[in-house]
């Protein structure tokens, strides 16, 4: 989740703990914060350590402080996008066995993929590795 803030909420920090730390295991908070008081940013940096962990690994939130101008605005959303490329976005989503795997590739097989036709499956499955790989080399 990538938030975009002022700091002003009507709930209390340990609501918003609670409420994260019940959250998916594979959920993972990013907040951007506009103008905030330099005494918020310890707060909020811990509020995206979802698991309280000290920098856990795994963890993947993290808090960018920034001004209320729209160049640096932009620059903290792309600073966002950079830690986070695409093969590792499925990576923050669990390892799946080899049944779960199957399912997910059928599930989203075109219709011009005959199920029999293990070559052509491979081919596009080839394909959608080639376009992640892509993706996490672009900026």
């Amino acid at each position: 989740i990538i938030c975009l803030t002022d700091g002003q909420s009507w709930d209390s920090n340990e609501h918003l703990r609670q409420q994260l730390q019940n959250s998916s295991n594979n959920l993972h908070l990013v907040v951007i914060g506009v103008n905030l008081d330099e005494n918020i940013n310890d707060a909020m940096e811990q509020l995206c350590d979802k698991y309280h962990s000290g920098r856990n690994l795994r963890n993947k939130g993290f808090f960018l402080p920034t001004s209320a101008n729209m160049i640096a605005i932009e620059k903290a959303f792309d600073q966002v996008a950079s830690r986070i490329p695409v093969s590792q976005t499925f990576e923050l989503d669990g390892i799946m066995s080899e049944v779960e795997c199957r399912a997910k590739l059928e599930e989203h097989r075109p219709d011009f993929i005959d199920p029999k036709n293990k070559l052509l499956f491979r081919f596009w499955v080839n394909f959608l590795f080639r376009r992640v790989s892509v993706f996490d080399q672009n900026e």
